[in-house]
């Protein structure tokens, strides 16, 4: 059964879901920091704008998949919603009536068509954003690193030529832009270190001790921006443990931790 639409309505109708998914596709490629995901942005331009597209092109998707194991070879919970989206994407659920009638949508199935459309609404969410956006504690000290002086904030600490602004979550938000690292302070154990790690999905690169027992994990979060080459690997957070402190910082640790 076909919606009751006319010829105009179903094209505008098509016409708008194709523009929804054009947006989606280019936000993806544009603003992705990992490579499954700008070739999975890709694979959807072959999969779902031409009106030719049949069910049998969903094989592309096979390559941001194995892309996508390759670079998370240690599983974690948040990795469970991109294989149940990948899963429903390549399933060939029983065309849909209203697809069917229109243009450029007819040959694509119901569960390829919302599986992506959820794909590419999950990789926008989860697009790199800023660290204090991304990293919310409640009762966590702030620390924005300078390299010229400023005034702002509720503690600001001279160091050299620098300045370190410290606040709390309230004003962290409020803090001047164009700082060289920022980093956040909290009581916490090393199941705060590795939830955190879940929650930013930062893959380990390495981890180190040092001193007297703190320990290093240096990774790099694709919800995180920027970063900075270690040999030969991008990082762009590291987390540390010293006597019941956690300190989280992107791209790195500065100052004393």
């Amino acid at each position: 059964m076909r919606l009751g639409l006319n010829g105009s309505g179903v094209e505008l109708v098509g016409s708008i879901l194709l523009l929804v998914v054009v947006v989606q596709i280019v936000a993806v490629v544009l603003l992705a920091q990992e490579k499954w995901e700008k070739i999975y942005g890709l694979t959807m331009i072959l999969t779902l704008i031409p009106s030719f597209s049949w069910i049998y092109n969903e094989i592309y998707l096979l390559i941001p998949f194995v892309l996508y194991f390759a670079a998370h070879k240690t599983m974690k919970r948040s990795d469970w919603v991109y294989i149940i989206l990948f899963s429903l994407i390549t399933v060939p659920l029983p065309y849909a009536s209203f697809f069917n009638s229109l243009p450029g949508f007819h040959k694509v199935s119901l569960s390829t068509l919302t599986g992506n459309v959820a794909m590419l609404a999950l990789l926008l969410v989860n697009s790199p954003g800023d660290f204090v956006h991304r990293v919310k504690i409640v009762g966590g000290t702030y620390s924005f690193f300078y390299d010229g002086e400023t005034d702002c904030g509720e503690r600001v600490i001279r160091n050299g030529a620098g300045s370190i602004v410290q606040c709390g979550l309230d004003r962290a938000a409020e803090a001047p832009r164009g700082y060289a690292g920022v980093s956040v302070s909290f009581a916490g154990d090393a199941s705060d270190l590795e939830e955190w790690l879940e929650l930013l999905r930062a893959d380990k690169i390495f981890c180190e001790t040092i001193g007297d027992g703190i320990v290093c994990v240096y990774g790099y979060s694709p919800l995180l921006k920027g970063g900075i080459q270690v040999d030969g690997r991008k990082i762009n957070v590291q987390i540390a443990l010293n006597q019941g402190t956690v300190h989280i910082g992107s791209p790195l640790l500065l100052g004393s931790y």
